[in-house]
């Protein structure tokens, strides 16, 4: 097996087809890489995963909602994982389960081995233009898909955004904003753990954010000594084709000439059950 000779963990965060999270564990599977996978509290796919020995499932299976901190306590949760397995780790990759790789296995050891030390994250000062996603409480009822609930949703921050009841912000460090997927140092991951032990009234605040997830991490790492070794990229394709949609496009083979001419590592999202042909089309090019 061709090897890096670096030593990675992939922390993946998924919901369905089982077939689909085996077929990218295979392959980014190498010998100095080892998978801790979060499944959604909701899917019964946990069982179908391949039994490997560097795959690890997370037992405490959180029940995670679009937009809301569950997504941020997955990740917290799989860092710990890695954390507990005592392994000293060069870099920990956040992937989802509708992720895949563009690139070889051995192409993206060598490409973190080359910058080693690095942290890949996207990052912007965070947007004024969507302060509500901070400086309202959001209860639980409000957070998740649904057009009734996203209607509701916009009226409620639009009311409370015009009145007093807007949340003291004075206290948080300067904020950033970006894409939730990274790849970021072993010694990273463990600041940011470290970080969120020492700083609970951070923590707590974000459990009623919305969309805390493209806030917390970035946060972190920005305002750190990390900050000097961060690269505003996290090399992942996505596709966001309609301004202003929650999700970005499912990619089909249409996008496949586009993804063989990216410098990306990564591509989100697919699904096999839309177009499983892009997929196959990728694992034929990636090959080692």
């Amino acid at each position: 097996m061709i090897t890096s000779k670096i030593k990675m963990a992939y922390a993946i965060q998924c919901h369905k087809n089982s077939g689909q999270i085996n077929e990218l564990i295979k392959n980014l599977n190498d010998e100095n890489i080892d998978f801790f996978i979060h499944v959604d509290n909701k899917s019964n796919i946990a069982k179908s995963i391949v039994k490997r020995d560097n795959v690890f499932l997370m037992k405490d299976r959180i029940n995670v909602t679009w937009s809301g901190f569950s997504q941020v306590e997955a990740t917290l949760g799989l860092l710990k994982m890695i954390r507990e397995s005592n392994n000293d780790y060069d870099y920990v990759h956040l992937l989802s389960g509708q992720d895949f790789p563009i690139k070889s296995r051995y192409f993206i050891g060598q490409f973190f081995k080359n910058n080693l030390g690095k942290n890949f994250i996207e990052y912007e000062d965070f947007p004024i233009h969507i302060l509500q996603r901070i400086k309202v409480y959001y209860p639980k009822l409000l957070i998740g898909r649904g057009k009734i609930r996203r209607l509701v949703r916009g009226l409620y921050w639009r009311l409370i955004m015009k009145t007093p009841l807007t949340r003291k912000i004075d206290f948080l460090p300067r904020l950033y904003y970006g894409s939730s997927w990274f790849s970021i140092t072993g010694e990273c991951a463990k600041y940011i753990l470290n970080f969120v032990d020492e700083n609970k009234k951070y923590y707590n605040f974000f459990k009623n954010s919305f969309c805390s997830d493209e806030t917390f991490f970035q946060t972190i790492i920005l305002n750190s000594i990390f900050k000097t070794s961060v690269v505003n990229n996290n090399y992942r394709y996505i596709d966001w084709y309609k301004k202003g949609l929650p999700s970005p496009k499912t990619l089909t083979l249409d996008d496949y000439n586009k993804l063989s001419f990216s410098d990306d590592l990564y591509a989100r999202k697919f699904d096999a059950d839309i177009d499983n042909q892009v997929i196959g089309k990728i694992e034929d090019d990636i090959k080692v």
